[in-house]
Formats: structure tokens, C-alpha cells, sequence
């Protein structure tokens, strides 16, 4: 019988990351709930150079700095302890696996959160971005290659118990799995707040909102070693001069669903005054008239409360690795991003109008399938490792 619970991480735990993890309810089902934060052993250029806003003191977060400490604790797990990785199996969190295999835990990875992807057009751009990363870095991307090729059971590593899934796309990732793998179908974590929010009352305003990224200083640039698409100076006048717009042309007043990790407080006035708000994305999108987003997983709001949206880019943005996930996501709803860069003209009642078609198309293939059960995620969780292995 599984009574305890170890959630694995690679990014510094905080607030955001205790309420979407269900601690709470999860101990409530009568589970020890932990979380190992390995952070400063995979990423220690991440631990040293960000920090999150909402940093949380809870006791139940142990935080791993030497890599012997963590494989040694893998390797003793307690019987009755069950895993949850937030992270994907690669060159770099194989030892994780391999340890946890040398233990014979059972362990589930969470693939909820897939995003639709499409490759370049542009053959020749596309060749480029690929030879430049290959001259970068021509070990690592050979090891990459390798590894992928390899089968997981021939590197010692046992396959996952149970894939934690959420709309039907979610089991694109190369996780190690075979005929003993279970998927438990679920949703997004996002479902879990549009459950608190669908029911509360509340009116729709003459609001923009828009899905904040912090593209610029992103904290996973720094653990990916990569610059941003955009750098600070080129990409807030660009949106704030598409916030003008859209604040002249409809009337709306526009507001910043600020991203978790952000910390506009320390910085510029990014936003010329604008309010922003972190937190509350949710709410936000439900009482809005229109969101603008660039790929944010929040899209999901907008696709649950059926919202108007407008995707976002620019020429430096659409040129690098983000620029095929805006136009994926954008193609999912039947548009097409527009570039702030030009002096739009934008068809308004087009751009308001929602094809529930698409919405639901995208809701299958990337939230929640159809007929997975309306509860929250973890209690989903909680009610199968209830049943044992």
C-alpha cells in the first residue's frame, strides 16, 4: 500500500508550486506528502542566478545540493513510497531514473501539459537554427541523439508505473515506457482552477488581458543556456504599442496577467502604468472581452471560458524557437499570429469571434479528454494509488 508521496523538481519549489501540486489534498487522502527539490544539482546556474517570487518555508521540501546525498536517498526509498517527476527522461536526469530503478520504485511522470508543435516551413531557416545549435554544442547533441536512440531497458532503467495525462496528445514525450505503463487520464492543472472559477459569479468587462510570458528574463533561458527570443528593449514598446492599439481601437483598457515566476515589482515600468496581476489568470480571462497571448500554457483559460484571442509575435520572436509554437498554437484556433512589429490593420470583429470548432478540437487534444472525470487533478491522483499496484 502506498503512504507516501515524493514529488521530484528541478526548479526552486514555491507557493504556486505547493497549491498546484495539491499537497493539501493530497495529505488529506491520508498520504505523506514530500518534495525533493534537486534544482542545485542538475541546474545550480538557475538556483544561484533566480529565485521566485511567492519563495515558500514548508518543512515538508528538502533541498538536495550534493548529487551522492540525492542517489543515496533514491536508492533507500521507503517501500511504500510512490514518485511524481515534474521532468522528462534525457542525458541529464538519467541518473535520477537510474537510481530510482535501482531501487524498483514505482514511479509516475507527469505529461498533462503538451503543447501543440509544428515543424519550420522554412527549410532553409530551419537548417540554419538546427547547423547553428549543432556547432554549439556537438557532443551534447550527439549524446542527445544517442541516447534517444537507445532502448531504456538496455541503460538499466525500469519503465514508468503510471503516465499522469491529461488531453490525447500528452503521450508525445520519449519517457520509458512499455506494455506495463498505465495512463491515468486526467487534465491540465489549469482545469483545476477552472473548476473554482466556472461556478463564481462575476460580470465581463471591457478588459484585454494579456498572458504575460516575461519572455525577456524567463528563468528557463537560464537553466536551458540560451539567450531569450527578444531582448527587454525591442519587445515592451512592441507591446505597448499593440496595447495602444487595441485601447484606441475597442475602448478596452488592457491589464497584465503577470507570469508566476515575474518580479515586475524589482524592475521598469515595463507596462507605461498599466496594472498588472499576478496570480489570478483564471479569474481574469473569465471576466475579459479579449486575451493576447503569445504561447502561454494559460491559453487553456481562454479555451475553457471560450475567449477571443489574438496571438503575438514579431520578426526576432517568429525566428526563434518559440516562433513554430506561436504559429502551432494560433493555427490550433484557426488564426494567425500577428506580427506587433507591423502597422496593423486588424479585422476587429474577425479577431473577436470565437469558432467553438476549433476551441474544442484543441480542449481534446491538449486539456482534458472527453469523458475524463470532472474532479481535481490529485484527487484523480490520489483515488488510482488508493487502488495499489
Amino acid at each position: 500500500m502506498i503512504k507516501q508521496i515524493v514529488f521530484l523538481v528541478i526548479s526552486p519549489f514555491n507557493l504556486r508550486d505547493y497549491q498546484r501540486f495539491g499537497i493539501e489534498l493530497l495529505e488529506q487522502n491520508g498520504f505523506d506528502v514530500e518534495v525533493w527539490d534537486l534544482t542545485n544539482i542538475l541546474y545550480p546556474n538557475l538556483a544561484k542566478n533566480y529565485s521566485p517570487p511567492d519563495s515558500i518555508d514548508w518543512s515538508g521540501c528538502k533541498i538536495f545540493n550534493d548529487k551522492n546525498h540525492a542517489l543515496n536517498k533514491l536508492r533507500n526509498l521507503r517501500p511504500d513510497t510512490f514518485i511524481i517527476l515534474l521532468f522528462h527522461y534525457n542525458p541529464g536526469s538519467y541518473f535520477i531514473y537510474k537510481a530510482i530503478s535501482d531501487n524498483n520504485a514505482k514511479y509516475a511522470t507527469f505529461m498533462a501539459n503538451a503543447l501543440p508543435f509544428v515543424e519550420n516551413n522554412n527549410k532553409l531557416q530551419s537548417f540554419l537554427f538546427k547547423f547553428k545549435g549543432l556547432r554549439k554544442e556537438p557532443m551534447k547533441k550527439l549524446i542527445n541523439y544517442v541516447f534517444r536512440k537507445a532502448p531504456f531497458y538496455c541503460l538499466g532503467i525500469k519503465p514508468v508505473r503510471l503516465i499522469l495525462a491529461g488531453g490525447k496528445e500528452s503521450l508525445k514525450y520519449p519517457e520509458p515506457i512499455n506494455g506495463t505503463t498505465e495512463t491515468l487520464w486526467a487534465h491540465t492543472l489549469d482545469y483545476d482552477l477552472y473548476l473554482e472559477e466556472r461556478n463564481a459569479h462575476s460580470a465581463e468587462q471591457p478588459i484585454a488581458v494579456f498572458i504575460d510570458e516575461y519572455v525577456p528574463f524567463h528563468p528557463d533561458h537560464i537553466y536551458m543556456g540560451i539567450k531569450p527570443p527578444i531582448s527587454a528593449r525591442r519587445y515592451y514598446p512592441l507591446l505597448n504599442k499593440f496595447f495602444k492599439l487595441i485601447e484606441d481601437q475597442l475602448g478596452f483598457e488592457v491589464i497584465i496577467a503577470a507570469h508566476p515566476r515575474s518580479h515586475y515589482k524589482s524592475q521598469p515600468d515595463c507596462f507605461q502604468g498599466r496594472t498588472w496581476i499576478r496570480g489570478q489568470t483564471a479569474r481574469l480571462v473569465k471576466e475579459n472581452r479579449l486575451v493576447l497571448t503569445h504561447s502561454s500554457t494559460a491559453v487553456n483559460f481562454v479555451n475553457l471560458f471560450y475567449k477571443p484571442v489574438i496571438f503575438l509575435t514579431s520578426y526576432e520572436m517568429d525566428k526563434s524557437s518559440q516562433g513554430p509554437l506561436i504559429r502551432a498554437m494560433a493555427k490550433c484556433y484557426g488564426k494567425k499570429p500577428i506580427f506587433m512589429d507591423e502597422d496593423s490593420n486588424l479585422d476587429w470583429e474577425s479577431e473577436l469571434r470565437v469558432n467553438r470548432f476549433h476551441y474544442d478540437n484543441y480542449r481534446e487534444a491538449y486539456i482534458k479528454r472527453e469523458g475524463s472525470e470532472d474532479l481535481p487533478f490529485w484527487q484523480i491522483v490520489a483515488n488510482r494509488l488508493k487502488q495499489g499496484f
